[in-house]
């Protein structure tokens, strides 16, 4: 069984994310002395340092009592999202009401959730003891996908096809100078789209291709790992866009980490070993730990979370109005509000450079919806983090960790109501639906302890 249901240890999450803290601070004063100095301006108030200290310390209690699936992706929330904006809660000195209120809607997921995970392991417990068993045989239940999962692979490969097609048709071949990465933003001005391109790169990036490679793992199939890594490659390679890059990275060191069999826990441990070497840019003035504190502390971390109190100020302080559904798969069919550039508008305002940062949970979603966004988005949260169950329940661990932990990571750049509300929620949703869709086979297995782990 995934290490995530063993009940060992649990709080060693906690001295990990209250590590994970010092570390971000760190590289906050780093910032705060660069060109960033603006968007990252240093006014450590010492009362709301310690505040946030006690509210990191509180929700990870909660956390940590979660033995599932979904703990786990929770907890990867809570290195990416929560505790970032209580650094820059502390030492930028930023709103307080903007920060209890996220820090309560993000408490208040991990208690429904932990009440959830304790009703559902009861109700898994009770199915597992009315398993027939015969001496050291057991029952189990074995599955293949009907005509309907089918078609949702086929549809996926298809899909991802088209996709390489149309931007070679656009492009060209793509140029191995983006893994440079200093190149990045130069190849991205070259690259040309289309409003229905991006539709299908931001699907097939962030559905299709975690799908793709999750049923390659777990079903053996080498080549359909590797074409859809080689998908999620090219557009790296063509758009100059390092999410995809770090996507697969993350990917892989997920299934590196079941495959050692090693507490997921471990993950947060090489989160943290990052942003060290990152921090010692400070000291040592090495080309490589800079470029790793650039993309990972700054770009990766401490952006997003900054950018999160801008937008709370710019929409909710200084009542600007907010987008509602422009962007959305009902745009055309309602009036919502004119959308218009305000990431430059924001970005330029609060930091002096016009750029189009991501800000992840409660930063775009407060641009679309206002204050509703503090009730929406744990809501929607829990939406998803119940999808991840059913799916650990269907297909197993190991297709869950690796399908649901680039969707989780994806919360730190995108808001998760435009999420639902546009393609990739939706293709999600349809996912969900018809590839759980399983014909049921038995079969006896001889349950001996020298069988090992089973990793679903």
């Amino acid at each position: 069984m995934m290490h995530f249901l063993k009940k060992r240890r649990q709080y060693e999450f906690l001295v990990l994310c209250l590590i994970w803290k010092v570390l971000l601070e760190w590289s906050y004063r780093i910032l705060s002395a660069s060109s960033f100095e603006i968007q990252f301006r240093l006014d450590i108030n010492i009362i709301k340092v310690m505040l946030s200290y006690v509210i990191v310390a509180v929700v990870c209690a909660e956390i940590c009592g979660i033995q599932r699936v979904s703990g786990f992706f929770l907890k990867m929330l809570m290195f990416f999202f929560l505790v970032p904006i209580s650094c820059v809660y502390g030492m930028r000195n930023e709103s307080s009401m903007f920060y209890l209120l996220t820090a309560i809607s993000f408490w208040g997921v991990a208690v429904i959730l932990r009440r959830y995970s304790i009703r559902l392991g009861a109700v898994m417990l009770l199915e597992s003891k009315r398993q027939t068993e015969i001496g050291r045989k057991k029952i189990v239940a074995e599955g293949r996908a009907t005509a309907s999962g089918k078609i949702c692979e086929m549809v996926s490969f298809t899909a991802c096809v088209l996709l390489i097609l149309w931007i070679y048709t656009m492009n060209g071949l793509p140029t191995a100078k983006a893994f440079l990465l200093t190149t990045v933003y130069e190849i991205r001005e070259g690259f040309v789209s289309t409003t229905y391109l991006n539709y299908l790169m931001a699907v097939v990036s962030g559905i299709f291709v975690p799908f793709g490679i999750a049923l390659g793992v777990i079903k053996g199939r080498v080549t359909e790992t590797i074409f859809y890594t080689m998908v999620q490659l090219g557009l790296f390679l063509w758009t100059g866009n390092k999410i995809y890059l770090f996507s697969l990275l993350l990917l892989y060191f997920v299934l590196v980490i079941d495959r050692l069999d090693l507490s997921l826990d471990h993950a947060f441990l090489g989160f943290l070993f990052v942003a060290f070497i990152g921090n010692l840019s400070e000291i040592c003035r090495n080309t490589l730990c800079s470029s790793i504190f650039s993309f990972f502390n700054r770009r990766m971390i401490l952006d997003s979370a900054t950018l999160k109190f801008f937008y709370y100020d710019y929409f909710l302080v200084r009542e600007h109005e907010v987008t509602g559904l422009s962007g959305t798969l009902l745009a055309p069919f309602v009036t919502s509000q004119a959308a218009g550039d305000y990431k430059y508008a924001i970005s330029e305002q609060y930091t002096s450079i016009a750029s189009s940062a991501n800000t992840g949970l409660y930063g775009g979603d407060l641009a679309c919806i206002g204050w509703a966004a503090f009730v929406v988005v744990p809501i929607l949260l829990l939406v998803l983090l119940i999808f991840a169950e059913r799916s650990y329940k269907s297909f197993g661990g190991l297709f869950t960790l690796i399908f649901f932990s680039y969707i989780f990571y994806r919360l730190n750049e995108i808001c998760i109501y435009s999420f639902f509300m546009d393609f990739s929620g939706l293709c999600l949703i349809l996912l969900m639906v018809f590839y759980q869709k399983r014909i049921r086979h038995f079969r006896m297995i001889d349950d001996m302890p020298e069988c090992g782990r089973n990793s679903s």
